[in-house]
């Protein structure tokens, strides 16, 4: 048993070491508020793992001592950083965040004045017993907060942001279980109740180690349901035909995939290309944000394309615990941007033909005018007037026909105005000119 007890103690040790250094990783990539207080939360116990290594069980004498306070202190801020990086989301209290400082700062205080701290084996005196049963309060009360909202708050996440919130909730109730059991186990630091404590502390790290940084494999199989939304929305953008249509197509499935509100499309003029969710007033406060270059808050995601801009009204754990699906609805907005592209195409192959055909049709105005006017010409100069004014008939009834035509078409593509390229009433013609006609 003390073998195994041995084998648990060290592999405990490097498991928090090396949650340590994957901290400590992913702040220096990320260097966000979350990472840096989760990060700050591992190293605390992680540099208790490496100064456990150095300690000798059985000394508690001068610097040895100290070393053991300063080994107390990192490990009674373990649960206070977890805090904290639970409020950096956001909905904590001030009451709430005064009671886990003054909490704390109390501990704290009492581990330095302690008078003596007792070696593994030792009798525990009275004091120390109080000193024990402060840690153990101030630790499940500060981790309850910290299941409780972690896995709370994970029930209107995407399902991979949402298993990685319960994650982190488990393990920290995990790791407060280890720590009611160490303070009610015999003080000589063996037997069944310390492996038992062993063993969840290494369930405790690895629960943290998937919820904080998920291995490639198991964020690609809970995200799939999110997956399968992306290629929903992409068949549908690939079969839409207009503005209209991409937008259904293309916002409820930005919603599902990251478990949003609301979301809306703008351009790069201001002007709305569609929306789904989203309110006066939500609209009227991102308006604001944006006017006065304010940030959009930790629970607006706010990306750019070259159409415009999409904004996103999520949760305020979606930018860190469901960073893949923003990356899946960023994918969405660039292939929204490739659909606008394409519908664009075709409009302005549209206005060309168009345009092309009318040109047509005024070099075949063109074209009869000036041929019936060369014919009504000669008539007149070979003296046969009724020839002339018939080929004069001739070409105005051609002309007349091919403007008609071309009126109508004006009229399906909306583009032309009443009274734009049409007289209200007949022009008047005097007698002089009638008869000069």
């Amino acid at each position: 048993m003390e073998t195994l007890d041995d084998v648990l103690r060290y592999l405990t040790l490097v498991a928090f070491i090396l949650l340590a250094v994957v901290g400590s990783w992913q702040w220096i990539k990320r260097r966000d508020a979350p990472t840096k207080w989760l990060a700050l939360t591992f190293l605390s116990i992680g540099l208790v793992s490496v100064a456990a290594l150095f300690t000798p069980e059985g000394d508690r004498s001068g610097a040895i001592e100290w070393l053991v306070r300063a080994e107390i202190l990192l490990l009674i801020f373990f649960p206070y950083l977890l805090f904290r990086f639970t409020a950096t989301f956001g909905g904590v209290s001030r009451r709430t965040e005064l009671l886990a400082s003054g909490l704390i700062g109390v501990v704290a205080v009492w581990t330095l004045l302690l008078p003596e701290i007792p070696a593994g084996g030792e009798e525990r005196p009275t004091s120390f017993l109080y000193f024990t049963y402060a840690i153990i309060i101030m630790w499940t009360l500060l981790s309850s907060i910290v299941t409780w909202r972690l896995w709370r708050a994970g029930r209107g996440q995407s399902p991979l942001a949402r298993r990685r919130m319960r994650l982190l909730s488990l393990a920290s109730a995990l790791l407060s279980v280890a720590i009611l059991i160490s303070g009610a186990a015999p003080g000589d630091g063996s037997g069944p109740a310390q492996i038992v404590i062993r063993v969840i502390a290494l369930l405790s790290v690895f629960t943290f180690y998937f919820g904080f940084s998920t291995p490639t494999g198991l964020r690609a199989a809970w995200r799939r349901p999110s997956e399968e939304a992306l290629r929903r929305a992409v068949s549908k953008l690939m079969a839409a035909e207009t503005e209209e249509q991409i937008a259904h197509a293309w916002f409820p499935h930005v919603t599902d995939i990251v478990a949003a509100k609301a979301v809306i499309a703008m351009r790069n003029d201001g002007t709305i290309i569609g929306s789904h969710g989203v309110d006066a007033e939500m609209l009227a406060e991102l308006t604001r944000v944006l006017d006065e270059g304010r940030d959009t808050g930790s629970n607006i995601v706010h990306l750019t394309f070259p159409f415009g801009t999409m904004t996103v009204w999520a949760s305020p754990y979606t930018p860190f615990f469901g960073h893949d699906e923003v990356e899946l609805i960023e994918s969405l907005g660039t292939l929204a941007n490739l659909a606008f592209e394409r519908v664009h195409t075709v409009e302005l192959k549209q206005q060309l033909s168009r345009a092309q055909m009318r040109r047509q049709q005024a070099l075949e105005i063109n074209d009869n005018v000036v041929q019936g006017l060369t014919v009504a010409k000669l008539a007149f100069d070979l003296g046969d007037r009724e020839k002339a004014m018939r080929a004069l008939q001739e070409t105005l009834v051609s002309a007349r026909g091919i403007i008609t035509r071309l009126l109508q078409d004006l009229e399906e593509t909306d583009q032309i105005k009443p009274g734009q390229l049409v007289r209200e009433s007949a022009a008047s013609v005097g007698k002089r000119g009638a008869s000069e006609a």
